[in-house]
């Protein structure tokens, strides 16, 4: 929160955060993710990397897929974070499912179980 508030106190216009919710709470990590989407609707980029498929698909407009060989996607999150693309990724692990209008990436083996 520090680091983002000196980056917003010197006027900056991108910010580049290296997986800003690692180690937070639930509660922590949703109140950073609402956080950076007040900031970026100020009109200040912000550059994000994260390893929850999750948080990307609720709070960020673009989104860039990467796995050892570089780039294999980008786009809109509804476009990118798809179960063709993260099982590449993830190697056949994952299920994109939807709850009420919500779209959610949980691991296959729970995707069973949810009906």
């Amino acid at each position: 929160m520090v680091l983002i508030a000196r980056a917003i106190a010197q006027e900056t216009r991108i910010i580049f955060l290296d997986e800003p919710t690692s180690a937070l709470d639930f509660r922590n990590q949703m109140g950073i993710w609402d956080l950076m989407r007040k900031i970026s609707e100020q009109g200040i980029a912000i550059l994000a990397c994260s390893h929850d498929p999750n948080h990307v698909s609720w709070f960020c407009d673009k989104v860039v897929v990467m796995n050892r060989n570089g780039i294999i996607s980008q786009g809109p999150p509804d476009h990118v974070i798809t179960e063709d693309i993260l099982n590449d990724v993830y190697q056949d692990m994952c299920a994109v499912r939807s709850f009420d209008g919500i779209r959610m990436v949980l691991p296959r083996s729970v995707s069973a179980r949810v009906r």
